[in-house]
């Protein structure tokens, strides 16, 4: 067994260097399906529409998905975090610090740069 700095041989290198590596977008399944995520390009910023009808026209599109056609789908979820229930927080910690809930998609507003906002799904 290799001690510390002891250089070690990758076995994966070979086949990575000659090309023969095979990565997950290289995998092809008949029918799989592609999703593109739209995502917010502010920081914060009330969501008044979302235009659907060029995608949902173009060749390809299956779906194009926003919170509101997602509808109770859409969340919310519990955020994963180190803090216990909700409830138990009420008394205890500053309301800044309780956990916060998700959705898959903005609604209503964006929070920051890069939150979801809509889904595009299509064969290619």
């Amino acid at each position: 067994m290799p001690t510390f700095g002891t250089p070690v041989k990758r076995v994966e290198d070979p086949r990575l260097l000659v090309g023969d590596g095979e990565y997950v977008d290289d995998v092809r399944q008949p029918g799989a399906l592609h999703v593109a995520i739209v995502r917010a390009v502010y920081a914060h910023a009330r969501i008044t529409a979302i235009r659907t009808d060029a995608a949902a026209a173009m060749a390809g599109v299956v779906a194009v998905e926003t919170a509101e056609t997602l509808g109770a789908l859409n969340g919310p979820f519990p955020h994963p975090t180190w803090f216990p229930p909700a409830k138990a927080l009420q008394d205890v910690v500053h309301p800044m610090l309780r956990p916060e809930v998700i959705r898959l998609l903005a609604a209503d507003k964006v929070r920051y740069v890069g939150e979801p906002v809509a889904a595009v799904v299509a064969t290619s």
